[in-house]
C-alpha cells in the first residue's frame, strides 16, 4: 500500500535558517564537555557490562536463585546507566538556562 501527501500547500513559516536565528544554542564549556565524556565513557562501560552478563545469562543454564541474581544485576545495571543519562541530561540543560538567563 502506498500512500502519497501533496506537501504543496503546507506553510512553515516558524522556520528560519540558522545563521540568522539569535536565540540560545547550546554552547558546552571546557568542564562540562571533560564531565560528560567522563560519564559517556561510564555509561558506555556499563553497557558492556550488561551485554556480557546477559549473553552469559542467555548461553547458561541456570537455576532460580542463579537467574534472579543475574535479574538483579542487570537490573542495577540498567538503573546506573539511566542514572548517568539523567545527569548528562541535566548539564545540559543547567548549561542552556543559563545561556538563556544571560542572553537576556
Amino acid at each position: 500500500m502506498l500512500i502519497s501527501a501533496n506537501y504543496g500547500n503546507v506553510q512553515f513559516g516558524g522556520l528560519i535558517p540558522l545563521k540568522d536565528y539569535k536565540g540560545p544554542i547550546l554552547k558546552l564549556t571546557e568542564g562540562d564537555i571533560i564531565k560528560i565524556k567522563q560519564l559517556q565513557a561510564s555509561i558506555n562501560q556499563l553497557k558492556c557490562e550488561l551485554y556480557k552478563l546477559e549473553t552469559y545469562a542467555t548461553r547458561k543454564k541456570m537455576n532460580t536463585v542463579e537467574r534472579e541474581h543475574y535479574s538483579d544485576r542487570a537490573i542495577s545495571l540498567d538503573v546506573r546507566i539511566s542514572m548517568l543519562e539523567n545527569e548528562i541530561k541535566s548539564i545540559k540543560i543547567n548549561r542552556l538556562n543559563m545561556q538563556k538567563k544571560y542572553s537576556k
